[in-house]
Order: structure tokens, then sequence, then C-alpha cells
């Protein structure tokens, strides 16, 4: 086992401190148990079968696998079956490969309330013109005002010019309309809605200034993820949006550009295979992850600032996270692991990462089932989203997963689509210590140092290495080296593949000791995970101020060049 799970510990010698997380700090009873969850009765649950959509009917076939969903819609679309006939018949007719028994999570109407987006607080006059609210609006200021925050780190110093040129349809409409759009819970693209609060975030930076001669950066107004689902829904690479569209909305209106390209920032709050091949190899942009190397994906012709994804539940806010006590992280949890997961991307089989989901939820329908819901003691909760979401409508804006990982130990973030994921920035926040596969790879790396950064990928083997997908990772190279962050202090690593998962958990869960230090952990640095908006901005430690703090970095970085 300890080949094969990267479990991380730390040495007790001296009590030594790490960050916030003491040894000291840890409380434990006289057997050293009950600590991490409070004695749990038999649960007076009933479990359920249901159809594991993307378990595969032949496991050992090659090949584009053929999923129990699959043959579903062949007896609902060819055999004409009611769906839930077509589905009871794939259970009954393969129940090794198709059938999984659920243990149901609640669904607690009064307990998970609605979506409660910080987008919501955006409103306008009668005229169509944003109204700023005060102290508590999301958006502090608008596109001409000189208002501004007084910010907290050590980037202060740091002057910044915003461009006031781009048409409003592609710069100041456009952030309406989609703040608009991202605060219903119905829509369904949540995952790039960073830009909007960084670009406001830029707008009220005490070190925003109205000469662009004397600025240290030049700042491009436009987001680009935002426009892109603006358009025509999600396409890859934005390909629906012409050449001559950006051209002349965008980079036609940057009159200093030519001769400062390196001092432009664009902000590009997406996968940098998703931006648009026009702005992909801008000379310093940010992006989610990951950063690519020169000619990787058609970019890597500039220097990517990866930042974290967002998430606009006041939860996530940071006064709400640092308003969170020791206790809060340390406290019993209901559950030892909750996982919510999306399904197989169809348009994507034989190529995305999310085959593993497919390998995990094989491996749980045939091992794990015999625990009768339970590891460690404490019952487990897996299940689709969109299961999840059909039964609670609530759901539909995040507030119950939220919450359902604020009452986990550990949540699998378990390879998507793309090397990075939303929902491990969301189960940091929530104080749930993330479970990653570990993967070995050789990938040409974005200028990471080397070691662990650079030969560890936690997508797929042979990915991108971990210190290219998340942000301010240690051994980077991406900011300060006393800024990096180092994720295995808390989170889980699973060599070996999917069968490795419930051992590491269940070895974990067997020293209180070290799951306390991990939650600790998780206290310190999940503020760096959330952008402060409205009366937080500008105000706490932050994705912004790290963002910055990276910003420095590199504008260092080029100042030595010259």
């Amino acid at each position: 086992l300890e080949i094969l799970v990267s479990l991380h510990f730390v040495s007790l010698e001296n009590n030594a401190i790490l960050g916030d997380a003491s040894y000291n700090d840890i409380p434990t009873d006289n057997n050293n148990a009950h600590i991490i969850y409070p004695i749990h009765p038999k649960r007076n649950v009933t479990p359920y079968v249901e159809l594991c959509e993307d378990c595969r009917l032949n496991p050992s076939a090659a090949g584009r696998p053929f999923v129990c969903y699959d043959r579903m819609l062949y007896l609902r679309d060819r055999k004409h079956l009611p769906e839930a006939k077509a589905r009871e018949d794939v259970i009954k007719t393969n129940a090794e490969h198709c059938a999984m028994t659920r243990f149901p999570s609640p669904y607690d109407e009064e307990e998970y309330k609605a979506f409660d987006s910080m987008f919501s607080m955006w409103s306008t006059d009668n005229n169509g013109t944003r109204v700023v609210g005060g102290g508590d609006a999301v958006f502090n200021a608008d596109s001409t005002s000189k208002t501004a925050k007084r910010g907290v780190g050590h980037y202060n110093n740091i002057s910044i010019y915003i461009y006031e040129t781009i048409p409003k349809d592609m710069g100041i409409d456009l952030e309406h309309k989609m703040a608009i759009q991202y605060a219903s819970p119905e829509y369904k693209e949540q995952n790039f809605k960073a830009d909007l609060a960084i670009i406001d975030l830029f707008r009220t930076y005490s070190g925003r200034i109205y000469d662009p001669a004397k600025a240290d950066l030049l700042v491009v107004p436009f987001p680009h993820a935002s426009h892109c689902l603006s358009s025509d829904g999600w396409w890859n690479e934005c390909g629906h949006v012409k050449n001559e569209i950006l051209q002349r909305g965008v980079l036609d209106n940057l009159p200093y550009y030519k001769g400062n390209e390196k001092r432009h920032l664009f902000i590009n709050a997406q996968e940098i295979f998703h931006a648009h091949k026009l702005l992909r190899n801008v000379p310093l942009s940010l992006t989610l992850g990951p950063r690519v190397a020169p000619g990787d994906q058609g970019g890597g012709g500039g220097y990517q600032i990866v930042v974290p994804y967002m998430n606009d539940q006041r939860s996530f806010q940071p006064s709400a996270i640092r308003s969170r006590p020791k206790e809060w992280w340390t406290r019993p949890r209901k559950y030892s692991l909750a996982y919510f997961f999306g399904s197989q991307n169809r348009n994507m089989y034989g190529t995305s990462a999310r085959i593993y989901r497919t390998y995990f939820l094989e491996e749980v329908q045939k091992n794990w089932n015999a625990t009768s819901g339970e590891i460690g003691g404490l019952p487990y909760v897996i299940q689709n989203t969109e299961e999840v979401k059909s039964k609670n409508a609530t759901a539909r804006g995040g507030q119950f997963f939220s919450q359902m990982y604020g009452e986990s130990v550990f949540c699998p973030t378990l390879p998507g689509d793309s090397p990075s994921q939303k929902r491990f920035f969301d189960v940091i926040v929530m104080g749930c210590i993330p479970v990653v596969l570990a993967f070995d790879t050789s990938k040409s790396s974005a200028s990471v140092a080397g070691g662990f950064a650079s030969n560890t990928s936690w997508h797929s083997p042979g990915g991108y290495p971990m210190g290219d997908v998340y942000p301010w990772a240690k051994g980077s190279n991406g900011t300060y080296p006393e800024e990096e962050i180092d994720y295995r202090l808390f989170v889980v690593e699973v060599h070996g593949g999917v069968g490795n998962v419930k051992p590491a958990i269940e070895a974990l869960m067997e020293n209180p000791r070290e799951i306390r230090r991990r939650q600790l952990m998780l206290r310190k640095y999940a503020p760096y995970f959330c952008y402060g908006m409205g009366g937080d901005s500008h105000s706490y430690r932050d994705a912004f101020s790290k963002m910055m703090e990276s910003v420095r970095f590199y504008l260092s970085s080029i100042s030595s060049e010259t």
C-alpha cells in the first residue's frame, strides 16, 4: 500500500508546525478515536438499484466502449420502449455490468437552499445602465469610475492601465448580459465566469492609473470565455467566432499594444486549448490551465498565468471562508466520501480521460457494495449529478453539492475532459480532502522547475504535469517560491488505478490525526481559491491577490531581460 498510495505523512517529531497546522492543535480522546466522526448508528436507509449509465457492457472489448446507456438508448429509440422500461430491461438482462446499488443522499428542500449567486446582485436602472449598489454590490465601479479599494498583499506597487476602447457589445454590455446568465441556476455553462470578476477587480484595483505610458501592466478587459459562450453556446476553440470579429472588436482597439506586447494581459479564463486561435498565443494571458509548452495544442507562444475556477456562491467568498474557525474544518462529518460526477462526454469517446470515471464506477459496482455503503464506519455517497438534479430542484445551482462536500471527509476529483476541474477547488473550499489519481508523465512542461510538479499528472498517463495545471503549485516556477502551494500537504494521491482508492481512504480513516492535519492545511490554502466580490473585493488575500503576485513575478522576469 505504501508503494501504491501517496499519503504524504508528515513527521511527528518536535510537533513541527506546518503553516497553521500543528500537531499540538489536533484534539484527540483517550483512544484516539471518534475525533473524525461521531459514533455512527446503522443507517435506516434502503439501498436501491439503478442503471450504471457509464459502465461498459463488455469491459474486455477493445475500441469505442459500448456502455449500458447506449443499450438503453437502443431499446428506447429502436425498439420504442418507454425509457423507464428500457432502463429496467437493461438492468435485468445485464445485471453483472449495468446494475449499480445506490445508497440515497438527502434531498431536503429546507436544508439545501436555492441558488445564491453573487452575480445576482448586479442590477440595472430603467435605461439598462449598470447600477452600483454600494459596498455589497458585486461590481464596485463601472468602466469609467475612478473609485478603488486598497488591496492586500505585496503587489500594490504594480500600476495598471485598463483599456476603455473595447466596444460595449464585447465589453461592458457583454459582462452585464453574461452576469445575468451566470446568476441563473438554469444556465448550464457555469465553468468560465471568472473573467467577469477578474475584470471588475482590475477596474477597482487601487493601483489603477490612467496614463498608459506610466503603467507596469496594460489590461485588455475582454472576457474571452464569456464572449465565446454568449455567441452561440460552447464550441471547441471558440471556433464559431470569426477572426475578423476579434480583430476588429479587440486587437484593433489596443492603440498601445505595439512595442508593449509583453505588458498586455489578456483575460483568457478558460483552458488554453479552448481559446480562439487568434488569442491563444498572445504574449501574456490568464488561463484555467494547463500551461502549454511552445507548439503544444497550437499554443505556448506566450506566458500563461494559471488561475482557479470561480464559484460565485456567497459561501465561497473570502470573508465566509476566513470566518470559519479551526473547529469548523475539523468537525465531525456525516459521510466518509462524496462523489458527484457527470456522465461520459459521448462526443469524446475514446479520447477523454473521463473513462477513469467509468473504471471507478465499475470498481465500486464490483467491490464496494459488499460494505453496505460504508467506509471506515461512515456512509459514502456516489451519484450522477443529473440524477441528483432530477430529484432536487435546488441542486441545479450547486448549493446542494457544496453542502454535501462540507459534510464529507474525502471527495474524489477524478479526471474529466480537461486536465483542470472546477470541482477540485469547490471541495477544498468546503473542507473536503480531494482524492486524485496520479500518473507518471514525461510530457514536455511549460517551464516547471522539475521534480514532482513536472513528472506527475493528475489527469492521465503521460498527461499534463500537475505543476502546469494547478495554480501556484510548488516547483511550477509560476510565482515566488515562498508563495507556492504544496498540494501534497492536503491532496490524497492514489497511484496504481481506481482499485486503490478504497484502500487509500480506509488507511487514512484509521489515522485521525493525519486527517486533521490535512483539514487544517485546507483551511490555510482555501482562501486562495476564491475571488472576493462586492464588499470582499481587495479585502483579503484571495485568488486575485495570488494572481497579482504572479503578475509581479512575471514583470520582474521581463525587466531582468532588458
